[in-house]
């Protein structure tokens, strides 16, 4: 006779299972905007972009969002917008202004602590969706740009949380993320490596280590990102930043590495003259 499942391995089985069946359906829409570009690309974004907005304003006050909120996600989403429909100086003036504007007025009815935190909030939301949208305008690079990054930050996920459940070990940061080990350090960052390599000998890069070393690099930063997230989640005594993807928490939960990795890269491109797939090509 066989014993039954213990109520813990019953859960987790079920989690595990609801978070494949999201990533199933969310992955082809993610792929399938990129791919197609603006304007379908710009406005998954900008939705992200406000949702993201949502997320954080309840976060932050207790659960509830009021005009302010409501103000953050449309400024978040607006600045995407503007954006991807050429306003590139316009999106970031409103974007920026729109952070401090709001902080003020949160400040005032909210305190000053606050007013910080939306203004980050909106920062956090709109820069790194601003940063997703400019690197795939790239004619040239931005599709194999994004499809690095994504991938990148997808493998790191999937081998952290591999490598954690099945070599264990000490504890990362057990103050801030019980669940983080340094095992689960090492793995992401080997799976960052790999799609490292194996992205740039697709682009044919003559020297495939140079992004395979950026990569591993990226991969601490994802990492970094996932650890700021859970510490704001502490703060507020918020397990998931929200109930919107079944098993996975919300866009915050899911982007909480990519936001680090595409400030990381966009700057790249900026000050380096171009994407890595593209300054390192043959």
């Amino acid at each position: 006779m066989t014993a039954p499942a213990a109520p813990g391995a019953t859960s987790a089985s079920h989690s595990l299972a609801r978070r494949i069946v999201a990533a199933f359906v969310m992955m082809p829409v993610v792929l399938g905007a990129l791919w197609l570009g603006h304007p379908y690309w710009t406005l998954l974004v900008a939705l992200a972009a406000g949702m993201m907005a949502w997320e954080w304003r309840r976060l932050t006050a207790q659960g509830t969002v009021g005009a302010v909120g409501w103000a953050m996600v449309l400024l978040a989403a607006a600045a995407v917008l503007l954006l991807g429909f050429g306003q590139v100086p316009l999106a970031l003036w409103a974007l920026l202004g729109g952070a401090l504007l709001l902080g003020l007025v949160a400040s005032l009815g909210e305190g000053w602590v606050a007013g910080a935190w939306v203004s980050l909030g909106i920062l956090y939301a709109g820069l790194p969706s601003l940063a997703m949208v400019w690197l795939r305008d790239d004619p040239v690079s931005g599709l194999a740009t994004l499809l690095w990054v994504l991938f990148l930050v997808w493998a790191v996920d999937t081998a952290a949380y591999t490598a954690g459940k099945l070599i264990g070990g000490p504890k990362l940061i057990p103050r801030v993320s019980p669940s983080k080990t340094w095992a689960g350090l090492a793995g992401g960052a080997v799976g960052a490596a790999i799609i490292g390599y194996l992205a740039a000998c697709w682009a044919g890069q003559p020297n495939p280590w140079l992004l395979t070393g950026l990569s591993l690099l990226l991969a601490l930063a994802e990492q970094a990102g996932d650890i700021f997230e859970s510490a704001v989640k502490r703060r507020f005594g918020v397990k998931d930043s929200s109930g919107l993807i079944p098993g996975h928490g919300g866009i915050l939960d899911r982007v909480d590495g990519l936001v680090a990795v595409a400030l990381i890269v966009a700057g790249f491109a900026l000050w380096g003259g171009g994407s890595p797939l593209a300054v390192w090509g043959s």
